[in-house]
This record gives structure tokens, C-alpha cells and sequence, in this order.
């Protein structure tokens, strides 16, 4: 029997095809897994190792297989094949909330987590070399949050009641979110220097969301009022509660060109806003309810009242909009092409105060007196809303030997709904949320290897802000608090501190094949 003959061209593709399945089972393991990052926020991550080192600021040139979501006109330039697969190998995250919930009271949360970012498959043809393809499928955003905390402590905070009271609370947050993207795009090479593309995305938007604060203060020991009457149980207590959870399904358009000559190129890209195409899985639970609170004079108690409403499927409308945005990049080499600058701006218009969902109003939700004292009968609706901010990244490219290069980029990354204006809508429930700007810095290594590249490198993300609203007051409780209209807990203050600080390991692999 003859042996077969092995050619260097046939170990080439017998590795490649290795390293394809073992990308892909890859994938299926870690699919589980989830990025810690920050919420309310457009530039949170970035796509594929090339364009995360340099921050993102590649869209006049440098994105790499990043291209689809960038600037799809840059599908069109890199003149060849190429299977990109992506992926944070740790991302590492803290927030140090100082007195989130009063004066003293803290909260600190950590998360260490490991998920795929970026996978994408572009293609150019060999009957048309002026035309590229691509498709990818990666997580624009990814958000998980844990918050909580009880305490359990003696004070006299039931005026009439004789001596301390126990008092108990319980603060509980949990947040996740995630928008996964598939997108589908082609560029053109018009002329030699100038490009067009266009991208076609379809995402998922995921949420799970709960918020709850429940609050005791009960005598410690058998009489009341000053009475020998003994009771067997006597509790004042304030709780309200919040859940909500579903998928919206939406899809958008981008649109890219590109001006490139040998020294300079000079990018654009307009995104479209979504567009809903359906949601599922939809839910959501309020409740609030209050009971043995007096009055301010202590003679008389404040009326008992539960106010509770769920509503899912049909009945639950959801719509999480996404503004439309223009972004602008510049890309310039020096003389010999050692060393290259890259700058991109990006604006994102804000969108005015909405409901994000929305269920049928229920006057059966508490009693006639209570619903018709309400100011915002749409006991279910959670508004929201967006600012308009603009972002800013800068890269840097340095060749330090001929197959190697360093890259590093400093972005910004504002919170949009900081500050924002809900108008009319003010009285509407929001989603609780961290509302801080967060600053990231970036560098790492790209290796050549025969046509195949291999970057690895870190992002720190860092933010920091004082002088906001506290969560709630629990350090400084009273029985009833009117400016707050609510029981058991005092005025917040703004002396709340977030402290922020990331970081993230990235690996990622961009294999060439059918090169020119």
C-alpha cells in the first residue's frame, strides 16, 4: 500500500481545520458564562482583540474582523479570508459603594467571570476581489449586579411605643442583562481609495431584574401604649418589592465609508435606531405595603394599605429603544508605517422619556380610596429614557519587530442616563440603577505568524464619582418620613460614593485562509 503524501499545504489546512473545531467547542463550553460590566453605558466592550487594544477607535481603519460592527466599509480592505475567534479570559470587577444605604452603611460587590466575545467569519470572493462579506455573532453588552444586605439592631424609633424597638431591614438588588448581536454585512471597493458597507445586525435584549426593600420595628417585650395588656405579636413594617424580566427581539442597519490612501484614512459610519420586531417572555410583580405606622402626632395610625399588581405574556408591552448615532474615525502611519495614530468620536442622539414597558391599568390593584389618591395610576409602567453623550478613543500602534506589534487606547465610556430629564414621565417608576462614567485603558501584543495573528493583551476600566443620592437611608430611621413619603427609614443624603475598578484579560485568534 502506498503511503499518502503529506504536502506542506495539507498540514496547513489540517491545522487550521483543528483549531476551527476546537474554536467552536470552545464556544459551547463557555457559553454559559457572562461578562461583569457596566450598565447604561454605549462603549462598555469592545469587538475582537485588534480593536479592543486600540479602544475602539478604528473606525477610519484598524478594526480587524471588528469591521461588521465599526465601519462595515473596512470589510472591504483587508484583502483576504479570515475566521476570527475572540474571547475575555477573565474580566475581574469591584464597585465600593460608600454609604450606599446611609451614613456608614457600604456596599461592596465582586465578580470573576470568563465568556466568548467575538466570533465572525469573513469572506471575499475570488470572482470579485472589490467585494468582502462577513457575519458575526458576538455580546454587545453584558451586565450582572448583586447587591445586598440586612441589619438587625435596638432603637427607639416607634415614639409611642415604651423603650427600644427591634429593627430589622433587608436591602436586596439583582440585575442581569445582556444584548446579544447577529450581523450580516458586505462592502465595496468603489474606487482604490474609497469604500462602502453596510450591516445588518439582529439582537437579543435579556432582562432580569429585582429590587427590594422590607423594614420591621417590633417591641421588645408584651405591652403597648403604655398598657398592661399583654399581646402575643405587635410588628410596624414597610416593604415594597419590584421584578421585571423579558427578551426583546429588534434589528438595525449600519452604513460605513471609508477614504483610505497610504499614510491616511478617514472613516464614517451611521447607525440606524432599532427597530422591535416581538418580545417574549415577559413578566412583571409590584408590590408595596404598609401597616402600624401613626401619624405625626402619634395619637392616630396611618391608613394600612397594600398596593400589589403582576401581569405577564400578552398582557405586558415592552420596547427598549436604541438612538441613532454617527461616528467618525481617523487613522494616520508615519513615514516608514512603524508607527500609526488612530482617533474616533462617536454621538449617540438621546431618546425621549418613554415607557419601557407598559401594562393595562388595574383599579383592582388596591382599595377604591387608595387607587383614586394615586398620582401614576400605571402601577406596572417603568419609564426610560437616554441623554445624548459623545465618546472619544484614541489608539497607538508601534512596530517593534517585523511580525510583532504593541497596541494600546485610552476610551471613554459616559453613562447616558446620568442626569437624565424624564419630563413628563418623572413620576413613572425607573429601574434602579449605578449611573457613573467609567474610563478604560488598554494595551497588549499582536503577533504574525504565517499570515495568522495572535493578540493578547489588558483592559483596566476605572470610575469614580461622589455626591450622589443614597439607595435608601437606613443609618437614620424614623416611623414615618414626609419628605420622603415613605415608613421606617430616614432622609437619603447625598454623600453616596462609587468607586469602580475593572480589568480583563483578552486573548483572540484571527486565522487567514484563500489569501491573495
Amino acid at each position: 500500500m502506498a503511503r499518502p503524501v503529506f504536502t506542506s499545504k495539507n498540514l496547513l489546512q489540517n491545522k487550521l481545520r483543528t483549531v476551527f473545531y476546537f474554536c467552536t467547542l470552545s464556544v459551547c463550553l463557555l457559553h454559559s458564562f457572562r461578562l461583569h460590566a457596566q450598565s447604561y453605558s454605549y462603549w462598555t466592550q469592545n469587538f475582537n482583540e485588534e480593536s479592543s487594544l486600540l479602544s475602539g477607535a478604528v473606525v477610519g481603519g484598524g478594526s480587524g474582523p471588528g469591521a461588521i460592527y465599526y465601519n462595515p466599509a473596512i470589510i472591504a480592505a483587508g484583502g483576504k479570508s479570515m475566521f476570527s475567534f475572540n474571547a475575555s479570559l477573565f474580566s475581574l470587577g469591584f464597585y465600593n459603594l460608600k454609604n450606599a444605604l446611609g451614613s456608614g452603611i457600604d456596599l461592596k460587590t465582586s465578580k470573576l467571570v470568563v465568556q466568548p466575545r467575538f466570533i465572525s467569519l469573513l469572506l471575499q470572493p475570488k470572482w470579485n476581489r472589490d467585494v468582502s462579506m462577513e457575519v458575526a455573532i458576538f455580546n454587545n453588552a453584558s451586565y450582572e449586579m448583586t447587591l445586598n444586605h440586612s441589619m438587625d439592631r435596638q432603637m427607639d424609633i416607634l415614639p409611642h411605643m415604651p423603650g427600644d424597638e427591634r429593627y430589622h431591614a433587608l436591602y436586596r438588588f439583582w440585575n442581569r442583562y445582556s444584548d446579544d448581536w447577529l450581523g450580516i454585512g458586505g462592502a465595496w471597493r468603489a474606487t482604490p481609495d474609497i469604500l462602502f458597507g453596510l450591516s445588518w445586525f439582529g439582537t437579543v435584549k435579556s432582562l432580569k431584574y429585582e429590587h427590594e426593600v422590607d423594614i420591621e420595628a417590633m417591641p421588645l417585650q408584651d405591652t403597648i401604649f403604655d398598657v398592661e395588656e399583654a399581646i402575643p405579636f405587635y410588628s410596624a413594617n414597610f416593604m415594597a418589592s419590584e421584578a421585571l424580566k423579558f427578551n426583546d427581539y429588534r434589528m438595525l442597519l449600519k452604513f460605513g465609508m471609508l477614504y483610505t490612501k497610504s499614510r491616511l484614512s478617514i472613516g464614517l459610519t451611521f447607525k440606524t435606531p432599532s427597530f422591535r420586531i416581538y418580545s417574549d417572555g415577559k413578566k412583571v410583580y409590584r408590590k408595596e405595603k404598609q401597616s402600624n405606622i401613626t401619624g405625626e402626632s402619634g395619637d392616630d395610625f396611618r391608613e394600612d394599605y397594600v398596593i400589589l399588581d403582576a401581569q405577564q405574556k400578552k398582557a405586558v408591552k415592552t420596547n427598549f429603544k436604541e438612538p441613532f448615532s454617527i461616528a467618525a474615525g481617523f487613522r494616520l502611519n508615519n513615514h516608514d508605517e512603524s508607527t500609526t495614530g488612530f482617533l474616533t468620536l462617536e454621538y449617540y442622539a438621546g431618546i425621549s422619556p418613554y415607557t419601557m414597558v407598559s401594562a393595562p391599568v388595574n383599579p383592582n390593584i388596591t382599595t377604591e380610596q387608595i387607587f383614586n389618591s394615586m398620582s401614576n395610576k400605571e402601577w406596572l409602567s417603568f419609564a426610560h429614557a437616554t441623554k445624548p453623550v459623545m465618546n472619544i478613543a484614541i489608539g497607538y500602534r508601534q512596530k517593534i519587530a517585523e511580525n510583532l506589534l504593541f497596541l494600546a487606547g485610552f476610551k471613554t465610556d459616559l453613562n447616558y442616563r446620568k442626569g437624565v430629564d424624564y419630563q413628563s414621565f418623572t413620576g413613572y417608576n425607573k429601574m434602579k440603577a449605578l449611573e457613573i462614567n467609567v474610563f478604560h485603558v488598554t494595551g497588549g501584543l499582536r503577533l504574525n505568524i504565517r499570515g495568522h495573528e495572535l493578540i493578547t493583551g489588558l483592559n483596566y476600566g476605572f470610575g469614580y464619582e461622589q455626591g450622589r443620592t443614597q439607595f435608601i437611608n437606613l443609618a437614620e430611621p424614623v416611623e414615618y418620613n414626609p419628605e420622603e413619603g415613605k415608613a421606617l427609614q430616614g432622609t437619603r443624603q447625598n454623600n453616596m460614593k462609587v468607586i469602580h475598578n475593572s480589568i480583563s484579560l483578552y486573548f483572540g485568534a484571527n486565522l487567514s485562509f484563500m489569501q491573495q
